[in-house]
C-alpha cells in the first residue's frame, strides 16, 4: 500500500535521521537502503510487526544469523544488462555474495518453519551453486583467472613460463656483452617486450629496436636484435592468453546473467532480512521494544525516550491518552521539554507503523493511525516571504484540508507569534475543527487554551515539570494538570526587583492570578507525589532485588541440603544392603548345619 503520511510531518519529526541511525546496524547496502527508504503504511504494519517479532524470537532462540559480507551487485547487474562483461574481481564478489546468501538460507530453512512471516521472505532466497562453483574453480580470491580455468589457458601459461625461462637465460648473456654501454643493470619491459637501458650515445653501435627514452634523454630503451624473435613469441602467447581470459570472463558473465531471474528477488529478500536484523540489533543496543498496532484507541507510552537524544542524557516520559480522549494539551515554560515530548510521541507512532523498535517499556500501547500531520518549530517560508505566524497558519490550513478519521495531529506552540487574545480565539476554533476529525496533541502557552481543555471531558491537560527552586526543567511529563509559564517566579528568583514583580502581578487579572496560583500548587503537590512515587519505585526495586537474591540463596541452601540428605540416604542404603547380605549368609549357614 502507498504511504499516506505527510512528508512535512516526517521531516519535522526528523524521521529520516532516526532511520539513518537504525540503518547503521545493517550489514549490507540492501538492508541499509531498505531502512532508509521506509515509509509508514507503505506496507501493512501488522505484517511488519509479526515479521520483526518472529525474527527477534529466532535470534534469541538460535543465536546470530550468518550475516557476513554482501557486496552491492546492482552495478554489476546493470553493467551486464548493458552488454558488458564483468572482470574477475567483480565475478568473485558476486559469487561470494551468493555463497553467503546460501549460508543465510540454510540457517533460516533450519529454524524458520515455526515462523510463517519470516519463512515467506526466506522462500525468496536463491542458492546459485552452479555459478558459485564455476567462479570458485576459475577465479582466485584476488580476482585473477586461475591457470586451470581451462585446458587452453593452462597450456598457454606453461608455454609462457618456459619461454620466460629461455628469455632469462639469454638476457643474462646479453647483459654481459652490453654491460659497458648500459646505464643500469636492470632488465626492463616496454609494451610487453624485454629491453635494456642503453646509454643514448651508444645506440648506433648495436643492431636492434629503440622503444623510447628516459625523461632526461640520457637512456634509450633498446631491444637487441637477438631478442626480437623471442619477444615476438612472448607477445603472441600473451595475446592468446588475454583472449582466452576474455573468453572465460564472457562465459562466466553469461552464467551470471542466467541467474538474474532468481537473483533479483533474492537480493530483495536479503535486504528485508538484513533490515530486520538491524532493527533487532538497534533494539538490543537502545533497550527498544517491538509494539504492534493496538486494537483499542488507548494510547499509552511508558518511559518513552526520544531516539535522537543520548541514552545517558534523555529523560523518559510517560504519556496517556485513554479511550474517549480526543486531545492532550501540553503546557509549561520554554525549554521545558514540551516539543521534545511531542516529538517523542510522534516518532513512537512512526516507528511502530514501520515495524521498528520503539524506545519505551513493553507495556506501552499505540493505536493505529492512518495519517499523521505535524506543525513543529518556528520555520519561516523565505520563498513566500511569510512571517512565522503566517507560515504556521499556512501549514495548519493544509492539515485541516487533509485530515480524516484515524489521524493524529501534532501542533507545536499553537497561537504563538500573534496577539494573545486573537491567537487564543483562533486557536480554540482550530482545535474544535481538528477534534471533530482527528486526535490532537498540542503545546501552548496560552491560558484560554488551558481553560478550554479543563471544560471538555474529551480533552486532557498535561505539563512539563519545572523546578522553580533550581530554575531548571526536569523534562518529565505530568499528565492531568496544566503547566505554568513561571515567568514571574523565575524572574523573582533571578533577582528582578520586588516592586517590579508586584507591579507585574497587579497587572494580571484576578482570574489569571488565581489560576496560576492553583496550577502552581497542583504542580508542587504533583511533583512531591512524583518524587515519592519514584522513591517508592526505587525502594520496591531494591526489595525485589533483595527478595530475588534471598530466593536464590534459599534455593542454593535447599540444593546443598538435598545433596547432603541424598548422600546420607545412599550411605544408609549401602549399610542396609550389607546387613541384609550378612543375614542371608547367616540363614544359609544355619540351614546347612541343621534344619
Amino acid at each position: 500500500m502507498d504511504s499516506l503520511f505527510d512528508e512535512d510531518a516526517l521531516r519535522l519529526l526528523e524521521f529520516d535521521t532516526v532511520l539513518g541511525d537504525i540503518s547503521q546496524k545493517a550489514i549490507s547496502s540492501y538492508g541499509k537502503e531498505r531502512i532508509k527508504t521506509l515509509k509508514p503504511l507503505a506496507e501493512d504494519s501488522s505484517i511488519l510487526y509479526r515479521r520483526v517479532s518472529e525474527f527477534n524470537m529466532i535470534v534469541m532462540r538460535e543465536g546470530e544469523p550468518p550475516f557476513t559480507v554482501f557486496h552491492d551487485l546492482n552495478d554489476y547487474i546493470g553493467k551486464v544488462k548493458r552488454g558488458f562483461s564483468l572482470g574477475g574481481e567483480e565475478l568473485f564478489r558476486s559469487a561470494m555474495t551468493m555463497e553467503n546468501i546460501c549460508r543465510l538460507k540454510e540457517f533460516f530453512d533450519r529454524v524458520s518453519q515455526d515462523f510463517p512471516a519470516v519463512t515467506e521472505i526466506v522462500a525468496l532466497l536463491g542458492c546459485e551453486r552452479g555459478f558459485i562453483g564455476d567462479v570458485r574453480k576459475k577465479i582466485s580470491e584476488d580476482g585473477q583467472i586461475k591457470d586451470n580455468a581451462s585446458p587452453v589457458l593452462k597450456e598457454i601459461r606453461n608455454e609462457l613460463k618456459s619461454l620466460a625461462r629461455n628469455l632469462r637465460g639469454r638476457l643474462d648473456s646479453i647483459m654481459n656483452r652490453y654491460k659497458d654501454s648500459l646505464t643500469d643493470s636492470l632488465i626492463l619491459s616496454r609494451e610487453g617486450r624485454y629491453v635494456l637501458p642503453l646509454s643514448a650515445g651508444k645506440k648506433n653501435e648495436y643492431q636492434g629496436v629503440i622503444h623510447g627514452s628516459s625523461g632526461s634523454g640520457a637512456t634509450v630503451y633498446f631491444e637487441p636484435q637477438e631478442l626480437i624473435a623471442l619477444n615476438d613469441s612472448m607477445r603472441i602467447l600473451q595475446s592468446r592468453e588475454e583472449e582466452e581470459v576474455r573468453r572465460i570472463l564472457r562465459e562466466l558473465t553469461t552464467l551470471f546473467f542466467s541467474t538474474f531471474e532468481r537473483l533479483e528477488p533474492s537480493l530483495e529478500a536479503l535486504g528485508i532480512l538484513d533490515a530486520l536484523y538491524a532493527a533487532c540489533r538497534y533494539a538490543k543496543k537502545r533497550n527498544g521494544v517491538f509494539i504492534g498496532p493496538s486494537p483499542s484507541s488507548r494510547f499509552y507510552l511508558k518511559d518513552a525516550r526520544h531516539p535522537l537524544i543520548n541514552d545517558e542524557k534523555v529523560v523518559p516520559i510517560t504519556f496517556t491518552m485513554e479511550e474517549g480522549i480526543r486531545g492532550v494539551f501540553i503546557t509549561g515554560p520554554n525549554t521545558g521539554g514540551k516539543t521534545v515530548a511531542m516529538k517523542t510521541i510522534g516518532l513512537a507512532v512512526l516507528l511502530m507503523l514501520c515495524g521498528l523498535p520503539v524506545l519505551a517499556d513493553q507495556s506501552s500501547e499505540i493505536p493505529f493511525f492512518r495519517r499523521l500531520f505535524a506543525d513543529i518549530g518556528d520555520e519561516q517560508s523565505i520563498e513566500q516571504s511569510l512571517s512565522t505566524f503566517s507560515s504556521h497558519i499556512s501549514r495548519i490550513i493544509r492539515i485541516i484540508g487533509s485530515v480524516e478519521g484515524d489521524s493524529l495531529v501534532l501542533l507545536d506552540e499553537l497561537g504563538a507569534g500573534t496577539d494573545p487574545v486573537e491567537g487564543s480565539a483562533l486557536s480554540v476554533a482550530i482545535i474544535e475543527r481538528l477534534l471533530e476529525k482527528s486526535r490532537l496533541i498540542l503545546t501552548t502557552h496560552l491560558t484560554p487554551i488551558k481553560l478550554y481543555a479543563m471544560e471538555r471531558s474529551d480533552v486532557e491537560n498535561a505539563s512539563v515539570e519545572f523546578d522553580v527552586a533550581s530554575l531548571r526543567p526536569t523534562y518529565r511529563l505530568l499528565m492531568g494538570i496544566p503547566g505554568s509559564s513561571n515567568a514571574i517566579e523565575v524572574s523573582k528568583r533571578l533577582g528582578l526587583p520586588l516592586e517590579i514583580i508586584e507591579r507585574a502581578r497587579s497587572y494580571m487579572d484576578s482570574e489569571a492570578r488565581d489560576l496560576e496560583a492553583v496550577i502552581g500548587k497542583l504542580h508542587r503537590e504533583r511533583s512531591s507525589l512524583e518524587e515519592e512515587r519514584r522513591g517508592l519505585l526505587k525502594t520496591r526495586k531494591g526489595l525485589e532485588e533483595k527478595a530475588q537474591a534471598f530466593d536464590e540463596k534459599l534455593s542454593m541452601i535447599k540444593e546443598k541440603r538435598y545433596r547432603e540428605v541424598s548422600r546420607e540416604i545412599d550411605e544408609l542404603e549401602e549399610r542396609l544392603g550389607s546387613i541384609i547380605k550378612d543375614i542371608e549368609r547367616a540363614i544359609s549357614l544355619s540351614r546347612s548345619s541343621s534344619e
